[in-house]
């Protein structure tokens, strides 16, 4: 009994450091130390950040009292030059050109944002200048746009009056190309091909959340994904840059994108967008919510560098008052993408706006709002994610966790004496009743699978073709004899089984998207190793082969 009692004090001291050391964070934690920029010369919402030829530059947007500002500001050298623009696009649309200039289109007509603009213009970074040049086929705010092969730019979105697909092509006028299947604001534009694209958001032009997310093709029908009847687009009050989330490969013709999603419950993932794939990126661990206790509001678009592989989303403890900037960093070529989560100090004065990635892999936030359109901020930071001293792992009070794994070793250490006993004629009941406080988890059966269900469907870890069950304990904090155990009880079958229940289902999917589709594809993006293992478990779950069956659906 004085073992068990020992046990017990032990487990009681470590869920007490535990708990106490860290945050709700289950991923790596890095601290940022911010540096803080000069302060911008007019404080702005609703404007754009580039980072062009070594300089950021902010454009556009509205400053004190929701009036839009025909301004703009590049940093160099230390400090904020001031430039006129023609117009203020004020949440307009801006897209870096292939030849290095930039289009800016649309945006507010009047202060309290009224109305939209038709004008478009033309940034030029060698002179640090800007062109008045022509005008959109129809008013525009919150739009979106993308340039093609040809040089075409494709735009699209709208507020609070009717969207539409437009193209410009050169001229001085856009040219209208179709209407859109629903109106939208701040759209997701995404190249498919070299002169192919479609375009998707979660919100209506009104800002109401759309039930159904219908994807439009540039050319071709509009189609829907089964992703989306889960996971829902996420909102952002930022304007979109496609090239900030393209992680493909243009010299291969790679199109591929990151973007988040939430479900119901307001968790927050990423998915991955590839032509016409839109699939779910399975992470080593969740998108974390909440940090000491309180929850996080993530504001910004993906931000990807492909220069080391990695993508950014960023966050914030309160947005109308001041606190602590978070940045989730998602390394996205690793299979399962591991992430780390960064935070810093509670910061004054700063604003939040969708933030631009600097050659160095750091992001610069520049001006942005505190809550509304009339609380702007002039400050700019730049958080130095590119730097050395933040790639290695620096856990928040580290030092706990060296006093745990001391407590967690003595433990060890003395259920493996108690083992030894029981070996040598200790009481078999008083070992067993010992051992089990240790090795128990402190949840039923059903509630475990239920977390491992969720844990499949949520993030599609089937799709990983190597996943073992050991990964899955690992995500659940659980071990694999448990989670074993869980599955043969509740379902009836083994791991592998459960597994390929789902890369069945999944695979169903897929032939019914695409009836066409090569069968080794299919097989290979369902997460099955082998075409082979794809017919096995295929027929074993349906009693079908994958073409019987989808002639049976095409004939239904």
């Amino acid at each position: 009994m004085k073992h068990r009692h020992l046990l017990v004090l032990l487990g009681t001291v470590v869920t007490i450091l535990a708990t106490a050391a860290a945050p709700k964070v289950h991923c790596p934690v890095v601290k940022l130390e911010v540096e803080r920029l000069p302060d911008l010369h007019v404080p702005r919402s609703g404007h754009h950040l580039f980072f062009i030829d070594g300089e950021v530059v902010v454009m556009g947007g509205h400053t004190s009292g929701f009036v839009p500002t025909a301004t703009a500001e590049y940093y160099r050298d230390g400090e904020w030059h001031v430039m006129p623009m023609v117009y203020p696009h004020d949440q307009g649309m801006a897209l870096r050109m292939k030849d290095g200039k930039v289009m800016l289109a649309g945006g507010h007509e009047q202060p309290l944002g009224i109305g939209q603009l038709f004008s478009i213009e033309f940034y030029d970074s060698k002179s640090h200048s800007f062109e008045g040049y022509g005008c959109m086929d129809r008013k525009r705010c919150f739009a979106s746009g993308l340039e093609l092969d040809s040089g075409r730019v494709v735009v699209t979105g709208n507020w609070f009056q009717e969207d539409g697909i437009e193209e410009y092509v050169g001229s001085r006028q856009n040219i209208s190309v179709k209407a859109s299947s629903q109106n939208r604001s701040m759209p997701y534009v995404f190249r498919t091909s070299r002169e192919g694209a479609i375009v998707l958001s979660g919100y209506d032009n009104h800002a109401e959340s759309l039930d159904t997310i219908v994807i439009d093709r540039l050319h071709g029908e509009p189609f829907t994904v089964p992703l989306f009847s889960q996971w829902h687009p996420f909102y952002h009050h930022m304007m979109f840059h496609s090239s900030d989330a393209f992680i493909g490969d243009e010299s291969k013709e790679v199109y591929a994108y990151l973007m988040t999603v939430k479900d119901s419950t307001g968790q927050v993932a990423f998915v991955r967008v590839e032509g016409e794939e839109f699939t779910l990126l399975h992470t080593d661990h969740a998108v974390p919510m909440e940090f000491e206790g309180k929850p996080i509001e993530y504001f910004s678009h993906v931000v990807a560098d492909r220069d080391r592989h990695r993508a950014y989303i960023a966050g914030v403890g309160s947005i109308e008052h001041d606190s602590r900037l978070f940045v989730v960093a998602v390394d996205y070529e690793k299979v399962p993408a591991t992430m780390t989560f960064y935070y810093t100090d509670v910061l004054t004065g700063v604003g939040i706006c969708q933030p631009v990635l600097t050659a160095e892999g750091n992001l610069v936030l520049a001006g942005g709002t505190k809550g509304n359109n009339y609380k702007l901020c002039a400050a700019s930071v730049l958080l130095p994610l590119g730097t050395e001293e933040t790639k290695g792992l620096a856990n928040v009070q580290w030092w706990w966790y060296v006093v745990i794994m001391v407590l967690l070793g003595v433990a060890t250490a003395l259920v493996v004496v108690i083992r030894r006993k029981r070996l040598h004629g200790q009481s078999e009941t008083a070992c067993t009743e010992t051992v089990l406080l240790i090795e128990q988890p402190n949840e039923s059966a059903e509630q475990l699978f239920h977390r491992i269900c969720q844990l499949m469907e949520e993030q599609r870890l089937y799709l990983n073709g190597n996943l073992k069950i050991g990964d899955v304990a690992n995500l659940l904090n659980s071990n694999i004899t448990y989670v074993s155990s869980c599955i043969n009880t509740l379902r009836g079958c083994n791991f592998s089984q459960f597994v390929n229940s789902y890369r069945v289902e999944y695979s169903k999917q897929l032939l019914h998207r695409d009836p066409n589709k090569k069968l080794s594809l299919i097989a290979m993006e369902s997460g099955f190793a082998t075409e082979t293992a794809f017919f096995r478990n295929f027929k074993n779950a349906t009693g079908m082969t994958p073409k019987e069956w989808l002639k049976g659906e095409i004939d239904c």
